[in-house]
């Protein structure tokens, strides 16, 4: 649910004008520009139900699309350029994210946009023991999460005079889940509630996600413009293997600041 606002605000390719490509395009042609965007963010990710910690991951994004009068079309891909640190109680390691996004909208009067889309996105965590460093024969587990799926939002822009755009977006997205679990599972006592990590293999779940994304961007020069933003994501699902039932909920916080060029 990468609800980066593919409209005017998403890119900041109307608001950058498309005077080339519109000359260009001849009088029985929808003028079309091209743009690319490049952003640098921090994400932190909390998974309750797994690590004690949150994820911090240092995240890059390469993107690009087009806009055609009132719609655009954009493709998004982001990772994290440096690995998460994870020190947990039992074991420790490091985590890396990756994601991939491919979206719609169409801007309606009154600075209202629709937009959907499809998003890919996972967390690949591995860990050693710590009893196994201590022993001398570490061994390295690795546990990913996926989840990937199609997403429709709206959002909201205001255009100031002099100080560029702000919008204000929401997203809803129907995901399918898949967890897999490395390592092993300790005896649970009896009495204790079901854990995430007492899972093994590879489990499959439907989740549910939403987002909220505020976003200010302006332009520089014609075709260069400047953007910051700040997103929060949710995604739930519940889990069953054996018997087995967990609920779990992951949150995303991502802050970023971008560039975008149209052509």
């Amino acid at each position: 649910m990468n609800h980066h606002h593919p409209t005017r605000a998403c890119a900041a390719a109307l608001l950058l004008g498309a005077t080339g490509a519109a000359s260009a395009a001849g009088p029985y042609m929808i003028p079309v520009t091209p743009f690319v965007q490049a952003q640098f963010g921090q994400k932190e990710q909390e998974f309750e139900q797994l690590l004690d910690q949150s994820l911090s991951f240092y995240m890059l994004r390469i993107g690009a699309g087009i806009v055609a009068q009132n719609a655009v079309i954009s493709l998004t891909t982001d990772w994290s350029i440096t690995d998460a640190d994870v020190s947990e109680e039992e074991e420790t390691g490091s985590a890396d994210r990756r994601e991939y996004d491919l979206s719609v909208g169409y801007a309606l009067p009154a600075g209202f946009t629709v937009f959907g889309g499809y998003k890919f996105g996972e967390t690949r965590i591995d860990l050693v023991s710590r009893e196994a460093i201590d022993a001398g024969a570490p061994e390295t587990f690795e546990n990913t999460f996926e989840e990937a799926g199609p997403y429709i939002g709206g959002s909201w822009e205001y255009v100031f005079e002099q100080a560029g755009a702000v919008s204000f977006s929401f997203a809803y997205a129907w995901l399918d889940a898949d967890n897999r679990f490395g390592g092993t599972v300790d005896e649970a006592d009896e009495g204790d509630e079901p854990e995430f990590d007492d899972f093994l293999g590879r489990v499959r779940a439907d989740a549910n996600g939403i987002g909220l994304g505020v976003r200010w961007s302006k332009g520089l020069t014609d075709t260069l413009g400047y953007y910051a933003t700040v997103r929060w994501q949710r995604y739930d699902q519940d889990l069953s293997q054996q018997g087995l039932r967990v609920s779990a909920q992951e949150t995303f916080t991502e802050l970023g600041m971008g560039l975008t060029y149209s052509f």
